[in-house]
């Protein structure tokens, strides 16, 4: 009996350190405790030999024959389950757990049951956003956005806590907010890459493009631009800029992608051949092969355009930029951008804007849409957290018939309804914790006026919900807003949905049922 313990220990100490080592550094490196990783490694992966080899220690054999068998047995299965893919909805042993060496040695009961509920039997990429709670994953709205025949796309970030098993999924409510059992994109991950979603852009036939919000080509590693997906959520193709030599080299954001019939792409925003260049193209194509297409290239003086702001349309395919200019930068550049839709800017907007925003001291602006008739709404930031709304005439001088409120907050969107109002709001945290209804939400009317009832209908909503600031936001030409709220789940002995309808006059939609 003592010979075989003398094997026995060797072994145990052996393969956990082989092997546990291994697996557990190719699941997961971030993990805090200094050493905790190691020795949680090393614990677990003993206590997995002693599950594995006790029936070849209580067999009849020689010594050799039992210490191969004891080797062989666990030592195949941990490799296997540390490098090679598993079967879809198995139970993975997922090491990666974050605890501290010290709870190992004086806490294992803790560690142990922390590598318990670390387990997961399902992938989330093969799970709906709104079942992973119920295999012990975590959820958050990255984007929401109306389809015009009213059903919602959500795009949701799907998590294990302690591990790295996570995903991007896109998934489609119906309008009274039950999920649609047609849209195909629910069991599975539709994400740009691992780390970026993609920002979505519809296209008018249908489709889903989930873009990129910046392009910067690499001769070491090619860069994906664009992810299209069939109306139906069945991911089509992906266009990507392979790896290109520095004399190729384009960078810059994007403020709007198009697909195109030969299956390019025509990006619209703030594009350089040189990082530290002075003027860059309003417009670039991409071919098909991906590939940037330089004979779109419009060489635009001064051009430095806004992040995570989306350009806007206006008639003949023109389109409206918004421009980087804060307050410590030396030279004043136009709030908004006009460039036509073959690229050229137009310099007298550009000139009769610079000259009212000198006359106003504006700089920033933070949102824009554009009426039916043209004309161009744009937020521009006007004091510490304070907007006010202005609206342009398409030949870029000050539309002195639009009543310009100042507004409690600093807006960053803006959408332009059907009737001529417009939605403004702020999205984002804000007064979060202070236990306050914030006022983060208006709608103006045509010519720019606050609708006093309809405000006092969102107070009324977000009192009633608990809503203390907005995350995400779409909104219908006929003025129903969605919104992904930042607010617990439950309180008061309420249960709050995070996902929030309000009717074009204020109210709370109390028809829309969105999944828990």
């Amino acid at each position: 009996m003592m010979r075989r313990l003398l094997w026995f220990w060797p072994l145990v100490l052996a393969i956990p350190v082989a092997i546990g080592v291994v697996s557990h550094t190719n699941q997961s490196t971030g993990r805090s405790g200094g050493g905790g990783w190691l020795v949680t490694g090393l614990f677990s992966y003993t206590l997995y030999y002693f599950a594995l080899t006790w029936p070849v220690w209580l067999m009849r054999m020689s010594q050799a024959r039992r210490m191969v068998i004891s080797s062989l047995v666990p030592g195949v299965l941990l490799l296997i389950l540390a490098v090679l893919p598993l079967p879809r909805r198995v139970p993975f042993l997922d090491v990666t757990v974050r605890v501290a060496s010290f709870g190992v040695w004086f806490m294992p009961g803790d560690a142990l049951y922390g590598k318990l509920t670390g387990l997961a039997f399902a992938s989330p990429c093969e799970l709906s956003l709104w079942e992973a709670d119920q295999h012990g994953f975590s959820t958050e709205v990255l984007g929401v956005t109306y389809q015009p025949d009213g059903r919602i796309l959500i795009q949701g970030f799907i998590s294990k806590e302690g591990t790295r098993k996570n995903g991007v999924k896109l998934s489609r409510l119906l309008p009274d907010g039950s999920i649609d059992p047609t849209f195909k994109g629910q069991d599975r991950c539709l994400s740009l890459t691992p780390a970026h979603p993609g920002h979505v852009w519809l296209q008018s036939d249908g489709k889903i493009l989930l873009g990129s919000g910046s392009i910067s080509s690499s001769p070491n590693d090619k860069d994906e631009l664009a992810l299209i997906v069939s109306p139906e959520g069945e991911e089509l193709r992906r266009v990507s800029i392979p790896k290109l030599p520095a004399e190729q080299h384009v960078e810059g954001l994007v403020a709007e992608v198009q697909l195109q019939s030969d299956g390019g792409l025509l990006m619209y925003g703030g594009f350089r051949r040189e990082a530290d260049s002075k003027s860059g193209s309003p417009i670039l194509r991409i071919t098909p092969e991906g590939l940037p297409d330089l004979s779109s290239w419009r060489e635009m003086p001064g051009l430095d355009v806004a992040d995570s702001i989306p350009s806007t349309s206006g008639a003949n395919g023109r389109r409206f930029i918004v421009a980087d200019n804060p307050e410590y930068a030396e030279s004043l550049l136009p709030a908004v951008y006009s460039i036509s839709a073959e690229g050229q800017p137009d310099e007298v907007f550009h000139e009769r804007l610079l000259g009212m925003q000198r006359e106003k001291e504006l700089r920033q602006a933070t949102a824009l849409a554009v009426q039916a008739d043209g004309r161009i709404v744009t937020a521009f930031v006007t004091g510490e957290a304070r907007s006010e709304v202005m609206r342009l005439n398409p030949d870029g001088t000050l539309d002195d018939t639009f009543q310009r409120e100042a507004l409690p907050f600093e807006a960053n969107h803006l959408s332009a309804l059907a009737d001529g109002g417009f939605i403004v709001a702020r999205v984002g945290l804000s007064n979060a914790f202070d236990g306050r209804t914030p006022e983060v939400l208006a709608r103006l009317d045509s010519n720019g006026r606050i609708d006093r009832a309809v405000a006092e209908r969102f107070r009324s909503a977000f009192a009633e919900q608990g809503i203390s600031s907005i995350l995400n936001l779409t909104v219908r030409p006929n003025g129903t807003v969605l919104l992904y709220r930042f607010a617990p789940d439950s309180a008061g002995g309420k249960t709050f949905h995070q996902l929030v309808q309000l009717l074009p006059d204020g109210s709370l939609d109390t028809g829309f049922h969105p999944p828990q």
